[in-house]
């Protein structure tokens, strides 16, 4: 029903409905977001897992390119440290093993090794002014996420 309601508005204004989503996501951003997984299979690949998830742990992305890291959230020991001001904050959310970066531009990844199969999984979103720019900024930041995995492991993506 709302989607009718919202084409119905739009054509009214002698828009299409497309056109109408095309006017709030130029006024709003345009948001992509996509996903990663890695298969490390046997028990070497469980260890390999958590090596990689621990490594982003233990040694902390701080810049992708050049964008600056603002916040790490870490559901494991659930805390959320404000990088820029130095402050540790808590987050009351349930005990988990993943990773959220945040970056100054709005960028965001997350990590997070399966519970039911021999992969990790990485999360990616960002929102730009246009389609295109989103796009891209996505395919740049997953490239730098998966050349900063490489260097880390022996992991080969």
């Amino acid at each position: 029903m709302f989607a009718a309601e919202v084409a119905a508005y739009y054509k009214a204004q002698g828009k299409s409905l497309y056109e109408g989503l095309l006017n709030i996501f130029n006024e709003y951003g345009h948001y992509k977001e996509s996903l990663r997984s890695v298969t490390l299979k046997g028990k070497d690949g469980l260890e390999q897992i958590k090596n990689l998830v621990d490594s982003f742990r233990l040694d902390p992305v701080s810049k992708l390119g050049e964008i600056a890291v603002t916040c790490i959230e870490d559901y494991q020991s659930s805390e959320r440290v404000n990088v820029k001001k130095g402050i540790i904050d808590f987050m009351p959310f349930p005990v988990s093993n993943v990773l959220k970066y945040y970056f100054e531009d709005g960028t965001w990844f997350a990590i997070r090794p399966s519970g039911t199969e021999p992969k990790v999984k990485f999360y990616f979103g960002v929102e730009k002014g246009s389609l295109n720019q989103s796009e891209e900024q996505l395919r740049k930041i997953e490239q730098l996420v998966m050349e900063r995995l490489n260097k880390s492991t022996a992991v080969s993506i």
